[in-house]
């Protein structure tokens, strides 16, 4: 794969379908699509086990975030054998960010198997 480019990878899918969706059943239908059934998402010392979980937690982190606030890849995401990298921030998108981090996720069979989210200090 060309890590030159977001095309194909899991991650930049990821981050508009599941991270910018404020519609939870389409959210739910991208994060599907996009990881296994036993996926895993860690967030500092936080882990979401399946499906329903790592929706939820997506509602959690969606929910209070003003509608006006997008995520968006800050550098060109990467890939190297079964590994995704993606950098990110968050804030409106006429505006500064308020938060930023980096995704890495191990993928498998197409799918995401795990995905470990850093969020930068403030």
């Amino acid at each position: 794969m060309n890590s030159d480019t977001a095309d194909g990878l899991l991650l930049a899918r990821n981050l508009e379908d599941v991270f910018n969706e404020r519609n939870s059943d389409r959210r739910m239908q991208a994060i599907k699509a996009l990881y296994a059934e036993d996926a895993v998402f860690y967030e500092g010392d936080d882990k979401f086990e399946g499906w329903a979980a790592i929706a939820k937690r997506f509602d959690d982190i969606l929910v209070p975030t003003p509608p006006e606030f997008r995520f968006s890849i800050v550098k060109t995401p990467g890939r190297i054998r079964d590994l995704e990298q993606l950098q990110w921030q968050l804030g409106p998108v006429q505006g500064s960010s308020v938060a930023s981090g980096l995704d890495v996720g191990h993928v498998s069979e197409g799918k995401i198997q795990s995905l470990y989210t850093f969020v930068d200090p403030s």
